[in-house]
Parts: C-alpha cells; structure tokens; sequence
C-alpha cells in the first residue's frame, strides 16, 4: 500500500523497504522539506538497489543520496558570486530573517542550509509568534505553513537562498 504525503502531486516516488535507514533518511529530508512525495514499499526480492527514486519526467535514481536528490530537484546551487557581503548559516528564523533584512539593505547575501529550511520552527507546532506573523495565530497555523512567508521573503530578497545538502 503507497502512502502519499499531501494532496499535492508527488514530486519524487520512493520505493523502498519498510525499516530501511535509506529509504527513511529520504522521506525524513522530504517530509521536512515539505516535498510532496509518494513512498511505496516493496516487498520480496528485487534486482534494483534500493531505495529507488522517481521523478515526475521519468529519470530514476537507485540508492541515490539526499544531495543528488536535491540536486535532480534543482535545489543545489553553487555560489553565483566569487565573494558575498553575508553569509549566513542555518536557515532558521534567524537565519531567514538575517538575510531578508541583510538583502534589503543591499548587501550580497548567501544562505547556506544543510538540512530543512524553516529550522525547527517549520516542524515544531509549539511556536506562539514567528517571523512573518504578526499575531499570535502563528500558534494555529501548520508548521510548514509559518515557515512558507519569510522561506518566500527570503527567496526573494537573497542572491542566493537555497538549500544545500551535505557531502
């Protein structure tokens, strides 16, 4: 039985075994990233090395890691600039907010994120106010939802505001 994560059209099909340390590393990255993605688990023998990956344009990926999956997803971007004004790291709500504010007053920004943007506060629901909000019903709002405004701001504002895996 699949299990799809939103109603959303999955952007990546994972098919794998249930137990697989792979296989749950990728959901776990994709869950926190808030990537609609559809996990089928496989039962019995198969000849492919699992977990294997599908996209919407058909390419599949056996085994593949968190970074080549970012990087068929096109979130993986070297830097644009041979020198940035600021550098941030951690995508969290500090780090979100340094480089909405350090771009609007015209700095070059870069922000470097190793795992999730958004930080905790994009998977915590224990949040009462957050960058973005200007009440407290941040409390009601999803975690993803609270973490959507300023990852948009920031999108928009930075050179460069992209997640980037580990090597």
């Amino acid at each position: 039985m699949s299990e799809q994560t939103s109603g959303k059209t999955p952007l990546v099909k994972i098919y794998g075994r249930l137990g697989s340390a792979e296989a749950y590393q990728l959901r776990d990255f994709l869950h926190r990233c808030d990537v609609p993605f559809e996990w089928i688990p496989l039962e019995g023998d198969t000849q492919a090395r699992l977990p294997v990956c599908e996209f919407p344009d058909g390419t599949r990926m056996e085994s593949p890691t968190i970074r080549q999956v970012i990087e068929k997803l096109g979130w993986f971007a070297n830097p644009s600039r041979a020198e940035y004004d600021l550098a941030i790291y951690g995508a969290g709500p500090a780090g979100l907010s340094a480089a909405v504010y350090g771009s609007s007053d015209g700095l070059k920004t870069v922000l470097v994120e190793r795992w999730a943007i958004g930080g905790q506060a994009a998977s915590s629901p224990r949040i009462e106010n957050y960058l973005g909000f200007p009440e407290a019903p941040a409390a009601r709002s999803s975690p993803s939802a609270r973490a959507s405004r300023p990852i948009s701001s920031a999108r928009r504002s930075c050179s460069r505001a992209r997640a980037c895996a580990p090597r």
